[in-house]
């Protein structure tokens, strides 16, 4: 799922950008939408969840840079000599759980809260907000008419998919998919590995991640419900 990068401080200072650009959202939408629960309601626990995912991240990040890659910190935390190029694969597996841990849990925040929209606006759509998650968001961004950012959310789901895979990509009906996402084709063929998740290819898409986020919830039929509240909050 990408090649492996060892973290530097441009990487550490990419995933803060990204954390205080959610953290502006929400803390403009609390503002906006002042009557909304900020700890209950899901239209900002979503950003909160995003938010801890990012710190976390932001702590991988620095933790690889200053400790990992470097065999000083292995001398002193080791009962024995760490061989350079064991130590290096041990940073390479943590980056890559890294990695895979920030698209479950920022995926598993967007999921749980669209689902949560839907049930919202109607308790009976999608098999009672229980469908497939592509029918979930399908069904979501038509209803409030922000259909322009589904091949986003293609996108992310056959990345997540391909985590279940180790990051090969299968299919229940042995189909190969394609995705066209700003311009550029992005292919899942199947029994491939997808090579092109990066951190920049990741930074570079959580940007829209965020104003997608924040476009649904701005949504008349998102905002002017009373309450939506988060039950995993």
């Amino acid at each position: 799922m990408g090649k492996h990068q060892n973290m530097d401080v441009k990487d550490i200072e990419s995933i803060q950008k990204i954390r205080d650009s959610f953290s502006d959202s929400k803390d403009a939408l609390i503002a906006q939408f002042n009557t909304w629960d900020t700890v209950k309601d899901a239209r900002i626990t979503v950003f909160s969840k995003c938010i801890n995912v990012f710190n976390s991240t932001q702590l991988s990040f620095t933790f690889m840079h200053f400790h990992l890659i470097h065999l000083d910190w292995w001398k002193q935390i080791a009962k024995s000599e760490i061989p350079a190029n064991d130590a290096q694969i041990y940073a390479n597996e943590y980056s890559m759980f890294t990695k895979i841990g920030f698209i479950q849990f920022t995926f598993s925040s967007i999921e749980s809260t669209f689902r949560t929209y839907v049930k919202s606006l109607d308790s009976t759509a999608c098999n009672d907000g229980t469908a497939e998650f592509k029918s979930i968001y399908s069904w979501l961004l038509k209803r409030v008419n922000l259909q322009n950012h589904e091949n986003l959310l293609d996108l992310l789901r056959l990345i997540r998919n391909t985590i279940h895979n180790n990051g090969v990509y299968f299919h229940k009906c042995g189909i190969s998919e394609t995705v066209t996402y700003n311009d550029k084709v992005y292919n899942f063929n199947i029994g491939q590995p997808v090579d092109f998740v990066t951190w920049d290819f990741i930074f570079e898409v959580m940007k829209e991640v965020e104003e997608l986020i924040v476009n649904i919830v701005k949504t008349n039929k998102i905002s002017s419900i009373i309450q939506i509240i988060d039950p995993y909050a």
